[in-house]
């Protein structure tokens, strides 16, 4: 298997910043909101899964496209997203630590775009 150059890792690399998606959870659909931060095959960032700030930090492959990230509430409560790049999102299934799972949806979002609900937007932090 051929090793990808700085260059391209860095093309295949998910977008920092806000990503907008979905949970479908009981046969609707539940809200993500999150604000991304991916590093050297890490994934850290905050966010509002039903309306509940999350913290997120996981792993992703430059070279497969796969992402894994765990959503952790303040109360310690915790949702496992897994999921695979598509264009410039990423979908998946997701599971919880009852055991509910389904699937999931997320894209990145445009600097023009505004959160519907800014009480429910994650609070955006300056990394470096």
């Amino acid at each position: 298997m051929r090793a990808l150059s700085n260059a391209s890792a860095e093309r295949l690399r998910p977008l920092d910043g806000g990503w907008a998606g979905h949970r479908d959870v009981g046969g609707r659909r539940s809200r993500l909101r999150l604000v991304l931060r991916f590093r050297d095959g890490l994934v850290t960032g905050t966010g509002v899964d039903r309306r509940q700030t999350v913290d997120i930090f996981g792993l992703y492959g430059a070279e497969s496209g796969r992402v894994a990230l765990l959503l952790t509430t303040a109360d310690g409560t915790s949702t496992d997203l897994d999921g695979q790049t598509r264009g410039a999102g990423v979908v998946g299934t997701w599971l919880d630590a009852a055991g509910a799972t389904g699937a999931f949806a997320l894209r990145p979002v445009e600097r023009e775009e505004r959160w519907t609900r800014a009480r429910h937007a994650p609070r955006v932090t300056r990394h470096g």
